[in-house]
């Protein structure tokens, strides 16, 4: 937008001095339409500054168009009025001291150009100390987070690329989102392995759910000032039917008896930011649908390749096998039991082969109640071979 000229006559030396006299005498009650002037020019001077240091949205920016245009009318309204009472174009932002050429007619959006270099805007007239004490120390408040966030970067090089091109001056949620989304371009490995989400920002990039978490966390409240993102967990061992990450690294841990793949989990974390969920690990906005343990620690079992297991609370047996888990219906492990425990006469002597048996049968890809039901068909078949064949006394 152009800048408009205003050029006035003085008045003779007698009517200013008449004019000079009249506004002495007069109240110093502002007129609506001054009052209306200076309203819109510290709106204005708002948005300037906050364009200086950051980003007008649309409607923003519509205001500022807006405002500037009704100074303009008032300013050339004014100028079509007799001298008697206040000129518009002569408030300044700050009248005590004012000199004769502050009393000129000043074009109000150059005024705005020359304030904009201040962080805060006075509001006129300004004849406490307090006032601008608190305009220079919120000044120099945003000058201190400007410099943290410099900081932040320079000292996790990590944080450039989560930051990415997120605007500050957007909604909270478009940050968190935006900052969420970019977690899927950073080479994250998954090591199931925690490490301070610290040591992922300057660089390396492996660790755990947790590790993601409190680093989404830890970008949210250092560098956006978004400070009520807080952790998410599951802290009980738990079944998941979750599929891989998006990320590299690991990939599902557990064979299921159905023959899915999914997770078998100590525990699990997540970013939360007003109710919404952050799973940074599963790049999900869901909490993930699982199947909690009973016990914290692994109950112990003959029958189990190694040992140790722990039964789930929708009927299953999750248990360890090498490095990767299995799972079985609670009910066929269950008749499994029954049945070394009913052994009876020869087969009785053959349980630590018949047990042997059952583990390899819990090692297998099938291990359903069919399945279970053959294998034990098939060990009492060899026992009754076995006593017919043995000679009669």
């Amino acid at each position: 937008m152009k800048e408009k000229q205003q050029n006035k006559k003085q008045e003779d030396s007698s009517a200013s001095s008449k004019q000079s006299q009249k506004h002495s005498e007069a109240p110093t009650t502002q007129a609506p339409s001054e009052q209306s002037f200076q309203k819109n020019k510290m709106e204005a001077q708002k948005l300037q500054v906050k364009g200086k240091y950051g980003t007008l949205a649309p409607e923003e920016q519509q205001q500022l168009t807006t405002l500037q245009t009704k100074m303009d009318d008032a300013l050339s309204h004014e100028g079509n009025k007799s001298q008697s009472g206040h000129n518009l174009a002569n408030i300044s932002v700050n009248r005590t001291g004012a000199s004769s050429k502050e009393k000129q007619p000043v074009n109000h959006l150059q005024e705005l150009e020359e304030n904009s270099d201040k962080s805060v805007v006075q509001m006129a007239p300004v004849n406490s100390q307090e006032k601008a004490s608190g305009s220079t120390s919120t000044g120099l408040l945003q000058n201190t987070k400007d410099a943290n966030k410099e900081k932040f970067i320079q000292e996790h090089p990590l944080a450039k690329d989560l930051i990415g091109q997120i605007s500050t001056t957007q909604p909270h949620d478009k940050i968190l989102d935006q900052l969420f989304n970019n977690f899927k371009n950073i080479d994250f490995v998954y090591t199931a392995r925690y490490k301070n989400p610290e040591t992922l920002l300057k660089g390396t990039k492996e660790g755990d759910c947790k590790t993601l978490a409190e680093t989404f966390q830890t970008v949210a409240k250092e560098y956006f000032g978004i400070t009520n993102v807080t952790i998410g967990a599951i802290k009980e061992p738990f079944l998941s039917e979750a599929g891989k990450p998006p990320h590299k690294g690991k990939e599902s841990n557990c064979d299921f008896d159905d023959g899915k793949k999914g997770w078998f989990f100590e525990n699990h974390y997540w970013a939360v930011w007003n109710n919404k969920i952050y799973d940074v690990l599963f790049m999900s906005n869901k909490a993930p649908e699982i199947d909690k343990s009973k016990q914290k620690d692994p109950l112990k079992s003959m029958f189990m390749p190694e040992g140790e297991y722990y039964e789930t609370e929708k009927g299953k047996v999750v248990y360890p096998v090498g490095n990767r888990y299995s799972t079985v219906k609670l009910s066929v492990f269950q008749k499994a039991q029954n049945f070394i425990k009913n052994l009876s006469g020869s087969l009785a002597r053959e349980a630590d082969k018949i047990i042997n048996s059952i583990q390899s049968f819990l090692t297998r890809g099938t291990r359903n109640d069919s399945g279970l039901d053959m294998l034990l068909g098939e060990i009492k078949k060899k026992q009754a071979a076995s006593e017919e064949n043995k000679p009669s006394s």
